[in-house]
């Protein structure tokens, strides 16, 4: 019985938790301040510059002009994340996403659901890391977690594709890039390469 008030308790606080239209906007504010700031860290900004840079270098390198290509496009992602539109649009996207996901139809529920279960399983000398594992096959497979997730897709695009200052953003620096890479004769000569006599 003690079991089963405590699952039914956890289940509610995830229902109240997640289902309260404050708590969800407080939840994308929170998330939209730390992904911004994340992205707003130079370093987190190297960071991810210098890891595109090296996976290009890796699948570039052996062509003449793939190391030029994976520098300047390494600088270039360096430079996008730099712009505050960038991280700040980063920050809402991600935030709207998460309250979105969980403002959809049913998926409370299901998570609720699954963490009564989960809690009851482990109260009862189930281990954990299994438990883990079948809530999270369980909510894979719940419809309206496939739905929401589905749903999420077009809403990231259309995000996206509407938010003017990460259109600019993005314009800016593929301009930037092609031009730099334009000129680039080690460039010029991989193209001609690949796309053979003209």
């Amino acid at each position: 019985a003690v079991d089963n008030a405590i699952a039914t308790a956890l289940s509610n606080a995830i229902g109240s938790l997640f289902g309260n239209s404050d708590v969800l906007q407080a939840i994308s504010t929170a998330v939209h301040d730390v992904v911004a700031g994340i992205v707003d860290s130079s370093a987190i900004q190297d960071l991810v510059g210098e890891e595109v840079s090296d996976f290009l270098t890796a699948a570039l390198g052996s062509y003449p002009g793939g190391a030029q290509i994976a520098d300047a496009v390494g600088t270039a992602i360096t430079n996008l994340l730099a712009n505050s539109a960038v991280s700040d649009e980063l920050g809402t996207l991600v935030g709207s996403v998460l309250s979105g996901f969980f403002g959809q139809p049913g998926v409370v529920s299901a998570l609720s659901s699954a963490v009564q279960l989960a809690t009851l399983t482990i109260l009862n000398g189930g281990d954990p890391s299994e438990v883990i594992g079948v809530m999270l096959q369980l909510l894979q497979a719940n419809t309206a977690i496939q739905t929401a997730l589905s749903g999420l897709a077009g809403s990231v695009v259309n995000s996206v594709v509407t938010d003017t200052a990460l259109i600019s953003a993005l314009a800016s620096t593929a301009t930037s890039l092609i031009t730099e890479l334009a000129g680039n004769p080690a460039v010029q000569s991989l193209i001609s390469g690949l796309l053979g006599p003209t």
